[in-house]
């Protein structure tokens, strides 16, 4: 398991957040962008095979997938 960290926007310079800012939030929870740093807005990598993986809240929740 990876050291947890925040997602920065880089244009606008907010923070990838849950929306509505539980610290444990629930499937299929949207992503806003926040201006402030909040304790439930942590991310951390996990790592599936060599250097490939995945990024999830730090709540091991699955918060939103879009598809393409």
């Amino acid at each position: 398991m990876s050291e947890t960290f925040f997602i920065k926007h880089l244009s606008s310079g907010r923070f990838f957040y849950p929306k509505g800012g539980w610290s444990n939030p629930g499937n299929d929870t949207e992503i806003v962008l926040h201006s402030d740093v909040h304790a439930n807005m942590h991310w951390k990598f996990v790592l599936v095979k060599d250097y490939w993986g995945y990024i999830e809240h730090v709540a091991r929740s699955f918060i939103r997938r879009e598809v393409v």
